[in-house]
């Protein structure tokens, strides 16, 4: 490879009326691959709540109606995943495999946290204060009264 030299005169810099012929960034691996499966690759996502959903009416049906449900060809492979993950389960007596397959497909569910006062009441009342009042509403605090 040749390198510049000062007063080379042969090359030009790029400009916008000089480009070259593969300008841009490389294609993502991923989007070549998933075009040459090709599959949809900006299709609908399943929701936690579809899931649960599914889940839900998984659970009410009886092994063989499941067996029939695994032997579809159209099945997302979410539901197969979880279908095996329930046999798997029941063979081991537990039910913790499609807990964890929620939880890393849509991570843990939050549990909310309230913090209020006596009564609902806010801790800190949202009025001016002065040195006293705040004293006495620390004094408070410590003893567990707030």
């Amino acid at each position: 490879m040749a390198l510049m030299q000062k007063g080379n005169k042969s090359g030009r810099k790029f400009s916008k009326d000089n480009q070259p012929a593969k300008n841009g960034r490389k294609p993502s691996r991923i989007k070549q691959l998933i075009a040459s499966f090709k599959v949809d690759a900006e299709h609908e996502s399943m929701s936690r709540e579809d899931a649960f959903k599914i889940y839900g009416y998984l659970l009410s049906c009886t092994k063989t109606q499941i067996e029939t449900i695994l032997r579809s060809p159209d099945l997302p492979f979410a539901i197969v995943l979880q279908i095996r993950a329930m046999f798997e389960d029941a063979k081991n007596g537990r039910a913790d495999t499609v807990d964890k397959i929620f939880d890393r497909i849509y991570g843990k569910a939050n549990q909310p946290m309230e913090i209020t006062g006596a009564g609902g009441a806010p801790l800190i009342p949202n009025k001016p204060m002065t040195r006293k009042g705040f004293e006495k509403l620390l004094e408070d605090m410590k003893c567990g009264k707030v």
